[in-house]
């Protein structure tokens, strides 16, 4: 099982994120509450539980596909996909967010978050399959 891990860290590791992602939405609740503008009702639906469990669920396949080694491969890009389409919607809804909040215009999470999409978007393009 280590030798999987080892060869498929980067999905393992992002799936872990993802699932990390949808569990702290279904724990922190009304992260977005203090939206007011126009995009708050999309906002408010980005922590819904039907949402975050997908993320969780996402996320866990990833990790499973990640530690199954080859037996996996072929879902490898499948859950990349999945998991860039997430991470580029999530970015873009905390992007949104602290734009609208006050004080620092650009927090920590969002550029975290837009270094991770750049992970997987290189992984996609030019991971070993």
């Amino acid at each position: 099982m280590w030798k999987q891990i080892k060869e498929n860290r980067f999905i393992t590791m992002a799936g872990l994120e993802t699932a990390s992602l949808g569990i702290y939405l279904l724990v922190i609740k009304d992260l977005f509450e203090d939206e007011q503008d126009i995009f708050a009702h999309v906002l408010a639906h980005a922590q819904d539980p039907l949402i975050s469990s997908l993320l969780v669920f996402i996320g866990g396949v990833s990790f499973a596909i990640g530690i199954m080694g080859n037996h996996g491969r072929k879902y490898h890009r499948v859950c990349l996909s999945a998991m860039f389409g997430i991470w580029v919607t999530y970015f873009v809804i905390f992007f949104w967010h602290d734009m609208n909040a006050p004080g620092i215009p650009l927090h920590l999470s969002s550029i975290l978050i837009l270094f991770l999409i750049a992970n997987i978007f290189v992984e996609l393009i030019g991971g070993g399959d």
